[in-house]
């Protein structure tokens, strides 16, 4: 029952308003007293001073008069049999009173608080009651004095015994059992308010956590729809939540494409590594077996075919090792000048007896001002060589490849350009995708989709790009750039 936050909130309200109301309650009584206290003292502040002028309480001798002090007691039985008169010497001891002496325990009275009434101190005050060793009450006090010197004092307790009696009988009386009623229902008032209010003021809360349920338990977290949020901190972190569970959404869409992609990845990884390693090894086998009897253009022609497969397999198995080095962050740009005049020119040499045996026209071009760059040069030559090949095995015969480098303000641009068969429109926002490029491959051309992405990853690692301009049908264009060499 409380695992919730709002039952939490509730029994805190409860038990905090319950504290509350009793210590209200206390209080209130303990006011009540004060107040009843101070009104019977103002209002009986001179019954002291009328006894002593109008009632004599002494003897010729100075003595405490017993008829008089008996009169004295059954007037004021009388009149008000809530107080007790006391007769006291000028040190506090109780000469004289109207009381039972087996009820008047205290022998002598604290003079002092009797000292701040006749100084006329705020009441109500309270001193010493004779009938108790450690009880105070409220009183009447008037001197006494004879020659210009005080006496003695006329001390008049204005709670007496059986006032207090009747006030102790009557604790559970109408009066305070309405006091009690009327704060009981004020808090059981403020509980149901309190309550109804946790209630309003959770609610954002608890549809809060139910949509963090919701997002534990999914497979495929929806997108919260816009709904309209309280502007404070729940209503901000309901907010956050949303913009969080959507971009865990679209994360999570993203990863499953791209573990789709990987699975068709590894396929056709594996398709083209099986292709030619079965062709590789049916040639090798023909040869153990028929070598005596084959003729010598039969196994020139096998040990060609063997061979191609072998530069194949070679080919795929350091894309693959180069692209996994640069994903693992094992390779790092060694930047250094260095001319890219003569690095184009001898990549393009690699590539002239390929060219030419497909019957391309392979050109280079480097402008003034950029022979020289900034850079890791077998990085570059590595991004020189994807390029180059990539566009001598989509250009048909007949076609040409052009390969510039030029001045562009503060950069060096190098394009690579062909005049092939071009990109469709909806290939190239993914072109340098590496498990898109895999994945994509076509049985009719030889299997090559990583060079671009190990191209790409190259560049980067020099903080730069690549893009790449394409019209179907009509050739692609490869473009980055590189700082020049500082002169």
């Amino acid at each position: 029952m409380l695992n919730s936050l709002h039952s939490r909130l509730a029994l805190a309200l409860a038990l905090l308003l319950l504290a509350f109301g009793g210590a209200l309650y206390f209080i209130t009584r303990h006011a009540n007293e004060l107040y009843h206290e101070e009104i019977s003292q103002k209002l009986s502040s001179n019954i002291a001073s009328y006894i002593r002028d109008h009632l004599p309480l002494t003897d010729r001798t100075g003595e405490p008069d017993p008829a008089q002090l008996k009169a004295l007691f059954q007037m004021l039985m009388v009149v008000n049999p809530n107080v007790e008169a006391y007769l006291l010497d000028a040190q506090g001891r109780v000469r004289g009173h109207a009381q039972p002496d087996a009820k008047v325990i205290r022998e002598q009275i604290d003079l002092q608080p009797v000292r701040r009434f006749l100084e006329g101190a705020r009441l109500p005050l309270r001193a010493d009651d004779p009938k108790s060793l450690n009880a105070s009450r409220i009183f009447s006090v008037a001197p006494l004095a004879a020659g210009g010197q005080t006496t003695g004092y006329v001390y008049v307790v204005l709670t007496g015994e059986d006032g207090r009696n009747l006030a102790e009988q009557l604790a559970g009386g109408y009066s305070l059992a309405t006091l009690g009623a009327m704060l009981g229902g004020a808090l059981l008032l403020a509980m149901l308010v309190g309550f109804g209010l946790f209630f309003a003021l959770t609610r954002p809360l608890r549809e809060l956590t139910a949509e963090v349920d919701a997002l534990a338990h999914a497979a495929h977290p929806d997108p919260q729809a816009d709904t309209i949020l309280a502007r404070d901190e729940i209503g901000r972190l309901t907010q956050a939540f949303h913009a969080m569970s959507t971009r865990i959404g679209e994360q999570i869409h993203t990863i499953q494409l791209k573990d789709r992609q990987r699975r068709d990845m590894v396929m056709a990884v594996s398709h083209d590594l099986r292709t030619p390693l079965t062709s590789l090894r049916g040639y090798l086998d023909l040869l153990e077996r028929k070598l005596d009897t084959l003729s010598e253009s039969d196994r020139q022609r096998y040990v060609g075919v063997a061979a191609r497969q072998c530069r194949k397999l070679c080919r795929l198995s350091d894309e693959l090792f180069q692209l996994a080095k640069l994903e693992c962050d094992e390779v790092q740009a060694n930047a250094e000048p260095f001319p890219l005049a003569d690095l184009i020119q001898d990549v393009v040499q690699k590539f002239e007896l390929m060219a030419k045996s497909r019957g391309v026209n392979l050109l280079a071009d480097v402008q003034p001002g950029a022979e020289q760059v900034t850079a890791d040069i077998g990085l570059i030559e590595r991004v020189l060589v994807n390029l180059l090949d990539n566009a001598l095995r989509h250009t048909q015969q007949g076609g040409a490849v052009h390969i510039q480098a030029d001045r562009n303000g503060t950069r060096v641009s190098v394009r690579v350009t062909d005049t092939g068969e071009g990109i469709a429109p909806e290939v190239l926002p993914r072109l340098f995708d590496r498990d898109y490029l895999a994945a994509r491959r076509d049985p009719t051309r030889p299997w090559g989709g990583l060079g671009l992405a190990i191209a790409r990853r190259i560049l980067r690692l020099h903080d730069t790009d690549i893009q790449v301009e394409s019209w179907q049908g009509q050739g692609a264009t490869f473009t980055f750039h590189l700082p020049p060499a500082a002169v």
